[in-house]
């Protein structure tokens, strides 16, 4: 007698459902290590969640089809749209620090680095109907500015927690809404800035028009 041995198959429906199943648990997640108070009790923690997530969705975009296919089906100028939500944070960022509640060096360069980008990605995407592959050096070069500048903001504040202990800048995480900003927000961030960058690579087989 032949044994005859069954797999289940993903099917398409459940293949694509898996990717948003995994983006809803990991924003479940980081939600949860903001309103945790760990920010603020430990917080060396805040880059290493920063670093385990972008890390974690680079790897997923790499090894996972389905996981490739869920991203590549976001439209690239609802992610550039996402970011001129960084207009009122730096805006945010800046008022925080007039008030003596937030250290200047981070707000100085958080702040206005956010503002910029935020009015940059605003405006890039309504002088920009449709991205075509004539329209990618744009997009391209809006990318890596703010990229770069999530990377300075980063870098400024990992100093003032890891290096100066300014209470300035360790003190408000203890309240919302800051503790958002490494729980969700930068690593969401720096996250989209890497898929269109990716995205924009293969921007000729890619279907952007």
């Amino acid at each position: 007698m032949t044994n005859v041995t069954t797999r289940t198959v993903p099917t398409p429906l459940v293949a694509s459902a898996t990717p948003r199943i995994a983006f809803a648990v990991w924003l479940v997640a980081g939600i949860a290590f903001a309103m945790s108070g760990v920010v603020a009790r430990l917080p060396p923690l805040a880059p290493m969640w920063v670093a385990g997530s972008v890390a974690g969705w680079t790897l997923a975009y790499r090894r996972s089809c389905s996981v490739r296919d869920w991203a590549r089906g976001i439209d690239l100028r609802a992610i550039m749209l996402g970011h001129a939500l960084r207009l009122p944070i730096g805006a945010v960022f800046l008022y925080e620090a007039s008030q003596g509640r937030l250290a200047p060096m981070f707000a100085n360069t958080a702040g206005s680095g956010d503002i910029v980008v935020g009015a940059l990605a605003l405006a890039t995407t309504l002088a920009l109907p449709a991205i075509t592959v004539r329209r990618v050096r744009i997009v391209r070069a809006f990318t890596w500015f703010a990229l770069i500048d999530i990377c300075v903001a980063l870098g400024t504040g990992m100093y003032l927690l890891l290096v100066v202990g300014d209470p300035t800048f360790v003190v408000p995480f203890a309240r919302l809404p800051f503790p958002l900003l490494p729980g969700v927000i930068v690593p969401l961030v720096i996250t989209t800035h890497l898929l269109t960058l990716a995205r924009l690579r293969g921007s000729r087989s890619d279907g952007l028009t």
